[in-house]
This record gives structure tokens, C-alpha cells and sequence, in this order.
């Protein structure tokens, strides 16, 4: 996901929007063999590992959900999708310090 999202911010510069959600059951469980399990923590967890990925960190984390070990963009978008400033993230919602759009 990191790798998509990069490659998009870096064709349309500032104008990208990463968005990420929870899926189905019909597509995680069926269509990908794996287990819909805490979907909404699954969601969290990505977008803490997206947020450094995509400014350029490594990541080394041993999330809830998932484990990343020496996970680094070789070429970190210059402007991250849905930046602090970008208008289209008006809408999102706010848990902690985490912002999940429809998070309500």
C-alpha cells in the first residue's frame, strides 16, 4: 500500500488522496483467503505504519494487528497524499490522534 501510494503522490503532486478502509468480508475472507479480524484496528494500525512509511522512515514495528520489520520507500513522495493542509481531509473524523474518515 505504501509502495501504491508513493508512486500516485508522486505522479499527481499534491493533488493525491490516499485513501484506506476496512474491506468486506467477501473480499478479505473469500476472494484473499484471510481473516476479517478487527477490521477497525487492522485500519488504525495501517495508517500509523502509512504515515511514516510515506514521509520517508523506516519502519520497524511490531503493530496489534500486523508486524513491519525494515519497511523504507527507496523514493518517498516529495508531498505525502492528503497532506496536514489538504482540503479533502475537512471531512475526516477524529480518533485520538488519528484521523479515519467515516470514522462515525
Amino acid at each position: 500500500m505504501a509502495m501504491s501510494g508513493a508512486t500516485l503522490a508522486g505522479l499527481a503532486p499534491g493533488r493525491f488522496v490516499f485513501g484506506i478502509g476496512t474491506s468486506s468480508p467477501v473480499v478479505v475472507e473469500q476472494w484473499n483467503a484471510a481473516k476479517l479480524d478487527r477490521p477497525y484496528q487492522r485500519a488504525r494500525d495501517m495508517l500509523r505504519f502509512l504515515r511514516q512509511a510515506l514521509a520517508g522512515q523506516k519502519v520497524s514495528e511490531d503493530y496489534p494487528t500486523f508486524r513491519v520489520n525494515g519497511f523504507r520507500l527507496d523514493s518517498p513522495p516529495a508531498t505525502p497524499p492528503a497532506a496536514a493542509d489538504d482540503p479533502a481531509r475537512r471531512h475526516a473524523g477524529r480518533r485520538g490522534d488519528h484521523e479515519l474518515a467515516g470514522s462515525r
